[in-house]
């Protein structure tokens, strides 16, 4: 009976075509604070324990830091973005990138709420949050990388990485809700056979 006059009410209104809120509540949110991202939405974390020194842990938070993003992530996206590199090869994977930026300047939509928050952390700039010298990675990058030597092996990446190159591809990514590595063969395979 009540929806009924509420309905009347808003299809007999005097203004056409008009919208009004009769009766409801706005679905609640919950508030994701933007540092508390540790890995990518949806990721399997792997935690390891790493032998960094004090020097070490410092400079791997302030190079965090600069780039805006936790120690995990940080970790996290140069070494996805090596492994694609050795993949792909560097002229191809600089191709990438920049078809990667012109994706994310084009006006898009990720395709969930965590995917949207995690582009908005990528965009921002927060402080770093990490529990170093234990470190969080996606097992599907842990499975590829050489357990024997994983500490020399992420040292090396991190190294060899540009962090920067490796945000844009996955901003380009998490907005279309492929990861870094699934958006760059994707693209790969289009810059190969066009």
């Amino acid at each position: 009976m009540v929806s009924e006059k509420i309905l009347k009410l808003f299809f007999m209104s005097s203004r056409p075509h008009a919208l009004s809120v009769v009766s409801g509540q706005a679905r609640r949110r919950a508030q994701i604070e933007l540092g508390a991202f540790r890995l990518r939405p949806g990721e399997r974390p792997a935690w390891i324990e790493l032998g960094l020194g004090y020097e070490e842990r410092a400079a791997w938070r302030r190079l965090a830091a600069a780039s805006g993003l936790s120690v995990d992530v940080w970790v996290a996206l140069q070494v996805e973005w090596t492994l694609v590199v050795e993949d792909i090869g560097a002229e191809q994977a600089g191709r990438l990138v920049e078809r990667a930026k012109a994706a994310a300047a084009l006006p898009t939509l990720a395709p969930t709420e965590e995917l949207r928050a995690w582009v908005a952390y990528l965009l921002a700039s927060s402080a770093p949050s990490d529990d170093l010298p234990s470190l969080a990675l996606p097992q599907r990058l842990l499975a590829r990388l050489r357990p024997a030597d994983l500490e020399r092996e992420l040292h090396a990446r991190l190294a060899d990485a540009s962090i920067d190159d490796a945000a844009a591809v996955e901003l380009a990514a998490a907005n279309v809700g492929m990861t870094l590595e699934a958006w760059a063969y994707r693209e790969s395979a289009g810059i190969s056979s066009g």
